[in-house]
């Protein structure tokens, strides 16, 4: 049983007790109004714990969604820099508009056969 239920059952009876030794019966309505709240206190304990529950498994999804978020946009922001690099290693794509650039650019193939 749970310990809170059964806090609650012995206040209830002790309040029983008392009630006949003072020569009062307690009333219907007094008991069915403890054994409601008997009934719902286990039910709202469910409820918090499947709350908190919920809570968890929200929070663990809202994690795993920002990780495979950070994850794409680090294979995008590594894709945009290697394509980048590889535009300036074949002569285009440095940033610099078209009076800037040298006007016979040096590609990367023709590096290589300068260097056989």
């Amino acid at each position: 049983m749970h310990r809170p239920l059964k806090r609650l059952i012995n206040v209830r009876d002790r309040q029983q007790r008392a009630q006949l030794s003072a020569g009062r019966a307690p009333a219907d309505a007094e008991i069915e109004a403890g054994l409601e709240y008997l009934k719902a206190e286990p039910m709202k304990e469910y409820e918090e714990r499947r709350a908190a529950k919920e809570k968890a498994e929200f929070e663990s999804v809202a994690q795993r969604v920002a990780s495979l978020r950070a994850g794409i946009e680090a294979k995008r922001d590594f894709w945009l820099a290697e394509s980048d690099l590889k535009a300036v290693i074949d002569g285009g794509g440095s940033g610099a508009s078209d009076g800037d650039r040298p006007s016979n650019p040096i590609t990367s193939a023709q590096a290589a056969d300068a260097a056989h």
